[in-house]
């Protein structure tokens, strides 16, 4: 049965509840008879729905009237499931994946065979089919809308002809978001380039009785980039024959598609272009459209000049009818003569001199937990601050942090730096989610969207690989093949520099098949030998400089002005410089380097409170605290267990020792 607690936090989300049928019609029905269309305009009251739902009926059902009674309820209904994963697989290319992850939090749920994604709007409209199966007839996704009833989770039993139940998986009704006109076209536009069925096509005749007319010739020679492009139109992604197109002035998204069902057609499903929505123009109807304004005579008069149709002449580029200047810019020379590729020296050769070059594939290895995002994140602040790095200079430029795993820290990590350095980078953007490097377009789609930030990033930084790396295994030579051809796709000529782990059996190198560290310009190794030791960086490999020397550092505690939802304090940690080990004297005591972390926290902290307990002498003339009193003061380590472990290691290094119940430093 329905849990009535569940009815109730329906009722106060402002929604309308009505139960569905236990016949498996999937139509919304009255217990004990009665219609329910007066309930598209006015919901049931919770002692009506408390009837309704009384363990005597045997209610498995829930469903909700979409619309104004709901509070501008929207729902988008995905038939199957294959459909719904496309869709989230094309979010990502087209840049809508923040907006969808934000909708399925609030509230997401699979049906028996598909998915919901609902949504609250101000702009919303009756029941509409998105997209249809091949033959144009069945509806693989549509929206319930004004009017319209959708059966929701925890559904079950006989209220689905299959006998499966509806499963809310994310969210909960109270969480459903409210979307703004803007983000539902995104959503609808996107579901809409997954139509299967043929669009209707709007045939533009050239004029002329030849039967290799302008028109006919144009659309067989030229090619959609060559239509498009011209006029601020770009290429997003491809799937198979299909490819997809924003047009001008929209930032994230997909307008169009071409090569649509086997056709070549371009497929408009927008109302912001200019053309018709849900239509599909030939190549010639684009150009006359775009260029011509629809006049069909002056586009065929204007190719046939440039060679089209029954003339010898070979064919001309057609430049867009709106430009004023009749200037062509001259394409770049794809043959360089040797004197002039070595007439000048490279534009840029670093980001980090000695360091990190200015383009080309890297990377950043090393064992879990040994401070390789600590590193990462050290290096792009310094260079989207333009601040030298460990003394050596920096190009700063603006930077890209792919951040595909550990995001629960990395925030933390990020404040701790800008707190630590009084300097908060303005060139330093933030992707939390992973680029699928070896999903088909994903990593080229991504590449597009870098013209939508402020400036175009001359670093970018993926943590991890093996997150990023999406479907396939990275010790497979195919699979590792197109990784790589993403990375270079998203490089551009910048610079990649991904996190990666150590191999399972040696260290000194990373993990993966072999061809990655051949495609490499730079490799960093990141260790720690002793686990309150520094951690070493050094090159393993530089394609193009010399090796710096080995650089140290150490993990020092930062507090930062955060708390849990508990009230508990939140704490992170700041990557220093280090002195190397050989350099570090401690008198008689074994030569080790510098304590970093919270043990050093914990040496601090006891210095402070001997000053103030000066007068509790020991009977050796030594000041000491009460380890009770000490272990209690220690609120950056929330673990009592670990405090213990803490003192045990500065007992070990020599920096302190335990008499009786006191705790004292050695001389």
């Amino acid at each position: 049965m329905i849990p009535l607690a569940l009815v109730q936090q329906a009722y106060d989300a402002g929604l309308c509840v009505i139960p569905p049928a236990q016949d498996g019609s999937k139509r919304p029905t009255i217990p004990g008879g009665g219609g329910w269309k007066a309930y598209q305009q006015q919901r049931p009251e919770m002692p009506v729905l408390t009837r309704w739902y009384a363990p005597g009926n045997n209610l498995t059902g829930m469903g909700l009237v979409c619309g104004a009674v709901s509070g501008g309820l929207e729902v988008i209904d995905f038939d199957t499931r294959d459909a719904w994963h496309e869709y989230r697989k094309n979010a990502e290319y087209c840049g809508i994946a923040p907006l969808l992850d934000r909708v399925w939090a609030g509230y997401g749920e699979i049906s028996p065979r598909g998915a919901h994604l609902i949504y609250r709007c101000s702009e919303i409209a009756g029941n509409t089919k998105l997209a249809r199966e091949a033959d144009g007839k069945k509806a693989i996704i549509e929206t319930r809308g004004e009017g319209g009833y959708i059966i929701i989770a925890p559904s079950n039993g006989s209220v689905h002809p299959s006998g499966t139940e509806y499963q809310c998986v994310s969210g909960s009704l109270a969480g459903i978001v409210t979307i703004s006109p803007l983000e539902r076209k995104d959503l609808w536009e996107l579901a809409k380039s997954l139509n299967k069925a043929a669009p209707e096509s709007v045939q533009a005749t050239p004029t002329g009785g030849s039967a290799n007319r302008p028109g006919d010739d144009f659309n067989q020679r030229v090619t959609w980039p060559e239509v498009l492009e011209p006029h601020g139109w770009r290429r997003i992604f491809s799937r198979g024959d299909t490819t997809y197109w924003r047009r001008p002035g929209k930032e994230k998204g997909i307008s169009a598609t071409t090569g649509h069902a086997g056709t070549d057609y371009l497929y408009i499903f927008t109302t912001s272009t200019g053309l018709d929505s849900e239509r599909a123009y030939s190549k010639f109807g684009t150009y006359t459209l775009l260029n011509h304004g629809g006049d069909f005579k002056a586009a065929t008069s204007e190719l046939g000049k440039h060679g089209y149709g029954e003339s010898p002449r070979k064919a001309t580029p057609i430049p867009p009818a709106a430009a004023e200047s009749p200037e062509v810019r001259p394409a770049s020379s794809e043959f360089i003569s040797l004197a002039d590729f070595i007439a000048n020296p490279p534009a840029s050769t670093y980001l980090i001199k000695r360091v990190l070059p200015a383009q080309g594939l890297g990377q950043v290895f090393g064992s879990s937990n040994v401070g390789k995002s600590f590193l990462l994140i050290d290096l792009a602040c310094h260079i989207a601050a333009g601040m030298d790095w460990r003394g050596f200079k920096v190009k700063p430029c603006s930077v890209l942090y792919i951040a595909a795993e550990g995001l629960s820290g990395l925030a933390g990590r990020m404040k701790a730096w800008t707190q630590r350095h009084g300097v908060l980078p303005d060139r330093l953007f933030i992707r939390p989610f992973p680029v699928g490097l070896t999903s088909e377009g994903a990593a080229i789609a991504l590449a597009g969207r870098l013209t939508a930030l402020p400036e175009i990033p001359r670093l970018i930084i993926l943590d991890t690989l093996a997150a990023n790396f999406g479907p396939g295994n990275e010790n497979d030579a195919r699979d590792m093949a197109l990784a790589l051809e993403g990375l270079r796709a998203l490089g551009g000529q910048w610079l990649i520099l991904c996190a990666h782990h150590s191999g399972h059996g040696d260290k000194n190198r990373s993990r993966g098949h072999s061809s990655l560290y051949a495609a490499l310009d730079i490799e960093l190794q990141v260790s720690r030998e002793d686990p309150l030791g520094p951690i070493e960086v050094k090159h393993t490999k530089c394609r193009d400089m010399d090796r710096m020397e080995p650089l140290y550092f150490n993990l020092e505690t930062e507090l930062l002005p955060w708390a849990d939802e508990d009230g508990e304090p939140v704490n992170s940690a700041v990557l220093v410089p280090a002195a190397q080990p050989d350099e570090i004297k401690e008198g008689g005591r074994e030569p080790m380097a510098p304590l970093g972390g919270k043990q050093a926290q914990a040496l601090r902290l006891l210095k402070e409170m001997l000053v103030s307990s000066a007068a509790n002498i020991g009977s050796d003339g030594v000041a000491r605290v009460k380890l009770k009193d000490w272990y209690e003061a220690m609120d950056f380590e929330p673990h009592r267990g670990h405090r213990s472990r803490i003192k045990g290691d500065l007992e070990r290094r020599g920096f302190i020792k335990q008499v009786e119940n006191y705790v004292q430093l050695v001389d």
